[in-house]
């Protein structure tokens, strides 16, 4: 298996990805209204050595922290992982190699809204502790945060606002 960025070839993979790991067109069409958005997400896929076909997604997309827009923060989407390649470390190698290209785009932190005992491998932390909130209602526990840059992150304190696409998904019940 390796990693990399997804092409327009992939698209109707990923698609059939995100639909049947989360049982809905939800976040398939989450992720293809991100990509509309010329804002720098970045898309990435596990393909086998094998066969080339895709085994897993991942999604980084650009998050603001009102008001320091110089702040580069990225938010981590979503990740899938096809039922045949679970348990193979697919997902984890998603997730990693999403926060180094993330780092690369100068994302000071990666932030997150999920399970803390899954995220915690990670580095992912709660948020609050570094004085952030979600602009979404969530329980505290499950918006998180790794850190890239700590230094740069100093003093700032706020709300996360996520893009436009986030918006129908959150009022849904993310």
């Amino acid at each position: 298996m390796h990693v990399r960025p997804e092409t327009a070839d992939d698209r109707e993979a990923i698609r059939e990805l995100l639909i049947a790991g989360y049982g809905t067109e939800e976040i398939a069409d989450m992720i293809d209204q991100l990509r509309d958005d010329p804002g720098n997400l970045i898309s990435l896929v596990a393909e086998s050595d094998d066969d080339g076909k895709i085994l897993g997604h991942v999604a980084f997309t650009p998050v603001m922290l009102d008001g320091h827009s110089e702040l580069g923060l990225t938010g981590l989407a979503c990740t899938a992982v096809a039922d045949s390649a679970r348990g193979d470390g697919v997902g984890s190698e998603l997730v990693h190699e999403g926060m180094v290209v993330s780092q690369h785009h100068g994302a000071a932190a990666v932030i997150t809204l999920g399970f803390p005992g899954y995220y915690a491998r990670f580095g992912f932390e709660p948020a609050d502790r570094y004085g952030l909130v979600c602009e979404y209602e969530t329980p505290r526990d499950k918006f998180l945060i790794r850190l890239l840059e700590p230094s740069e992150l100093e003093g700032c304190t706020g709300t996360v606002r996520y893009p436009q696409a986030f918006t129908i998904h959150a009022a849904h019940g993310r």
